[in-house]
C-alpha cells in the first residue's frame, strides 16, 4: 500500500484519537505500510523509534474517519479551535472503538 491518507486502502488506516473527558479530538493518525504518521500543521510526520515520541492512549476512543476529515482537522488546528467528538462522529467511516489496553 502506498502512502495515500486521502485514499486509504483500509478505512481503519485513518483514525482520530478522541478524549471523552474533554470532548474533543486529540490527534489524527494514518497507518500505512510506510509507517505510522500523525498530522501536525498540515503535514504528515512519521513516528519513528528514534523520535522517542510517546502518546498516552489510555481511556481514549478511536474514531475511524473519512479522508474529508483531514481538511477539517487542518482548519481547526490553524484556527486553534477544538473539534468536538460529536463533530468527529460525523466523519466516521466505521464505529468508535474504545481502547482497553
Amino acid at each position: 500500500m502506498a502512502f495515500s491518507p486521502e485514499k486509504p486502502e483500509n478505512p481503519r488506516d485513518l483514525f482520530v484519537y478522541g478524549d471523552d473527558e474533554i470532548d474533543q479530538a486529540a490527534i489524527l493518525m494514518y497507518d500505512s505500510d510506510d509507517g505510522l504518521f500523525y498530522r501536525d500543521k498540515g503535514n504528515w510526520n512519521e513516528i519513528t523509534q528514534e523520535d522517542d515520541w510517546e502518546f498516552d492512549t489510555d481511556g481514549l476512543i478511536v474514531f475511524y474517519v473519512d479522508p474529508a476529515f483531514i481538511t477539517r482537522y487542518d482548519e481547526a488546528e490553524t484556527a486553534n479551535e477544538p473539534i468536538s467528538l460529536e463533530e468527529v462522529a460525523k466523519y466516521e467511516s466505521a464505529g468508535p472503538v474504545e481502547i482497553t489496553e
